[in-house]
């Protein structure tokens, strides 16, 4: 099970391992923990990030993507835009708001995309990073961490509004 923060009142749940997805109102959490769906979005997402407030890209690693907003608070789902992309992305995480960072742990492959509010995506750079990275995320606006699980190494990379790396530090 996964859980992504869309706003204050919403968290997007996403069932393993069919990946099924539904849009949750907290307001409406009963005593027992169990969220009534408001929405759904079905598919084989296998990576889900906020592009920004109730906007989300829904990637699965054959290259499909669907980019989304959820309305207001009825939680309704309207696709903004359907993409074919390479395939293999294995993370992807938001940089800041509109800009997300596509990243294959296989190749080192990364590169950082700018969406606008209407979900058409502009590619700002391409970079070649070290493989094997198993975690990547934001730590704050433009300052990811790169993790690998089976080494204990771990880099923070500071991206500057266009996608250029501004300083690269080993922990």
């Amino acid at each position: 099970m996964n859980l992504m923060n869309l706003s204050l009142k919403k968290l997007a749940y996403f069932a393993t391992p069919a990946l099924a997805g539904l849009v949750l109102t907290l307001g409406g959490a009963n005593l027992t923990g169990s969220l009534p769906a408001s929405a759904s979005l079905a598919g084989n997402w296998t990576s889900i990030e906020s592009i920004r407030d109730n906007v989300v890209i829904f990637y699965s690693t054959n290259g499909a993507a669907t980019v989304a907003s959820i309305l207001g608070g009825s939680g309704n789902v309207q696709t903004l835009k359907t993409y074919t992309f390479a395939g293999g992305w294995t993370h992807l995480t938001k940089i800041r708001d509109g800009v997300i960072l596509f990243y294959n742990t296989l190749t080192g492959a990364a590169t950082v995309v700018s969406f606008d509010n209407s979900g058409n995506i502009q590619t700002q750079q391409g970079y070649t990073f070290a493989g094997g990275w198993t975690r990547v995320t934001k730590i704050r606006n433009g300052v990811i961490l790169f993790y690998n699980a089976s080494t204990g190494a771990a880099t923070v990379v500071n991206f500057d509004n266009f996608g250029n790396i501004q300083t690269q530090q080993a922990l």
